[in-house]
């Protein structure tokens, strides 16, 4: 029986990675198209500036490129690390995270071939990304609100930190608080990891 719920929630885990990755191919390719129609563009846009500054009216310069690098800012959807299973959920709460106005800080190395299961990688990313998000969007504060995430390989072991801020609240455990959440993850902590 409980094998059977273990493989059920790691199906649906699985099916909610598939559908992230759609998401963010599906985003990739609207960025591909948006920038192709933009570089058509481009003359047009180069014309119009120069306009602009031989009518002595470099402030209609400045506006107009400012805003056409707002166009290409908008447009971009970069990636953030090698594993594409993590690369498409942290770009999913990278979008959440600029909808909520928070300032998200990345420094990622996940590469491709990772010893941890995909599956578990994303739930344990997911999970502190969540937990992070909604605590930035308590703070009422907009230009306070801020992600640091960092993960790395370190002696063979996968490295998660995750800092944000928050309204000053926290969690008592144990005798310790928690504001900030650093994972240490080991294959052998993983119970479907890849051998």
């Amino acid at each position: 029986m409980a094998a059977a719920i273990h493989q059920t929630k790691r199906t649906q885990e699985a099916e909610k990675q598939l559908a992230l990755q759609r998401e963010h191919y599906r985003n990739l390719n609207d960025s591909i198209n948006t920038a192709k129609i933009i570089r058509h563009d481009l003359h047009h846009h180069l014309v119009t500036c120069l306009e602009f500054l031989k009518k002595s009216n470099p402030d209609a310069a400045e506006h107009y490129l400012s805003q056409l690098c707002n166009t290409f800012e908008e447009t971009t959807i970069s990636k953030v690390c090698s594993n594409q299973s993590a690369d498409a959920l942290i770009c999913h709460y990278l979008k959440l995270a600029k909808q909520q106005e928070i300032a998200v800080n990345t420094d990622l190395y996940l590469p491709e071939d990772l010893e941890i299961d995909d599956q578990d990688l994303c739930v344990i990313l997911g999970n502190c990304l969540d937990n992070a998000i909604e605590a930035c969007m308590k703070l009422p504060d907009k230009q306070l609100r801020k992600i640091n995430l960092k993960a790395t390989i370190s002696k063979g072991h996968l490295i998660i930190n995750i800092e944000n801020t928050f309204n000053g609240l926290v969690r008592h455990e144990g005798g310790r608080l928690y504001p900030l959440k650093v994972a240490v993850i080991t294959a052998s902590d993983c119970p479907a990891s890849k051998h």
